[in-house]
């Protein structure tokens, strides 16, 4: 079957150009690119469709929990983070959404345009956590040359996805992405 990381698409690009006597012509240049169905600059979309999930869990959880302390404070909030994971991946499974996601009518599709499965729904839950680590990162060199310093990461809502192969896309872009890995196909 073919994977949406396959398709390619086409994509004209006007080039202005001067010619010898100095006039301005234009001159049309196609791409074969890779096609991409993910939403673009959905950064603060999916953070916000993230929170709503979380907010859910983590008012469940006040009713349930005692925070008297910093450290039930962290407990508190990891088996917030640790449901929600499990009940999005249950979710993405069977709906490809989630709430958060479908208020902002998001859906995840895998490599192949169906909805994830729950292990890589699970992982790509998981691998979210690491979306929202700050860009700084310590780094520790052992050996003969020992080095300790900082490097800035490239901070990007897409980590996850990338690992597990799956796209974040609008509700309308689905049926597009099936077509086109059916046309694909003959």
């Amino acid at each position: 079957m073919k994977k949406i990381s396959e398709l390619k698409e086409v994509r004209t690009v006007n080039r202005r150009m001067r010619d010898e006597d100095g006039s301005v012509s234009c001159q049309e240049l196609d791409f074969i690119v890779r096609y991409n169905p993910n939403i673009q600059d959905g950064q603060m979309i999916r953070f916000f469709a993230k929170l709503i999930d979380l907010s859910f869990f983590i008012s469940l959880n006040y009713l349930f929990f005692e925070i008297s302390t910093f450290i039930s404070f962290i407990r508190f909030l990891l088996v917030s983070i640790s449901l929600c994971a499990i009940y999005r991946s249950v979710i993405e499974h069977y709906l490809g959404t989630t709430i958060g996601k479908s208020i902002f009518k998001l859906r995840i599709v895998d490599d192949q345009g169906r909805w994830p499965n729950f292990f890589r729904s699970l992982c790509r839950n998981v691998l979210a956590i690491f979306n929202l680590i700050p860009g700084d990162v310590l780094i520790y060199s052992s050996g003969s040359n020992p080095y300790v310093g900082t490097t800035r990461l490239p901070v990007s809502m897409n980590l996850n996805n990338s690992i597990c192969k799956t796209y974040v896309v609008y509700k309308d872009t689905v049926d597009e992405i099936r077509d086109r890995l059916k046309m694909d196909q003959t």
